[in-house]
């Protein structure tokens, strides 16, 4: 089984300018953060006029939003085996192996950095409830197949297998060992209870 097909994206000189202005983001980010990035200043790193940006994305949170959710669909594929527990072994895998790429830190970073204007929690919100959908599609194929009850919440499903991930990294410095991706799967599946609902 193979992993949901990617978001169409266009090609020729439109597909060009996506990238060069995706790539001059990601670069800018991991310079200095998001924090009085410009339009302009991604501009004149992609070689796009400003006023072709403004046109085609609106402002610098949309592109910072879209870059990073590109990055992590090539980073981050959702796994389909056919079971949930090795569906979310497999992405907590590809997980733990992310949070050692550098750009995972400049993502971190970026999101972490919203609490206090609105306009970047507005891209750290569309962010991360754009990935909760994508990474869902491994809970709704489990509701299809009768591995979990059909009103299984995805999102505590996901918090659960890869908060533990972030909570060592950032806090304890735990080991994120090859047993690790397993025993975070069969934990995230276990919180469920019998009628499907989250556990509290």
């Amino acid at each position: 089984m193979t992993s949901p097909a990617p978001r169409p994206r266009p090609g020729g000189r439109s597909g060009r300018v996506r990238r060069a202005v995706h790539e001059a983001c990601l670069a800018l980010l991991e310079q200095r953060g998001i924090r009085d990035l410009t339009v302009p200043e991604i501009a004149a790193r992609a070689g796009v006029h400003a006023t072709s940006i403004y046109r085609r994305w609106g402002s610098v949170e949309r592109i910072v939003v879209e870059a990073l959710l590109e990055r992590s669909e090539e980073r981050l594929p959702v796994p389909d085996t056919g079971s949930l527990v090795e569906d979310l072994t497999r992405f907590a895998a590809e997980v733990i192996a992310y949070v050692h790429d550098p750009m995972a830190a400049t993502l971190m970073r970026t999101l972490a950095a919203t609490a206090d204007d609105p306009s970047l929690e507005r891209a750290r919100r569309e962010f991360w409830e754009s990935r909760t959908v994508a990474a869902g599609v491994m809970v709704s194929r489990a509701v299809a197949r009768g591995e979990v009850p059909a009103d299984t919440d995805a999102a505590r499903v996901l918090e659960t297998l890869i908060a533990p991930i972030h909570f060592r990294l950032l806090l304890s410095h735990g080991p994120l060992d090859d047993a690790l991706p397993a025993r975070l799967a069969q934990a995230a599946v276990a919180a469920v209870d019998s009628a499907g609902a989250p556990l509290d």
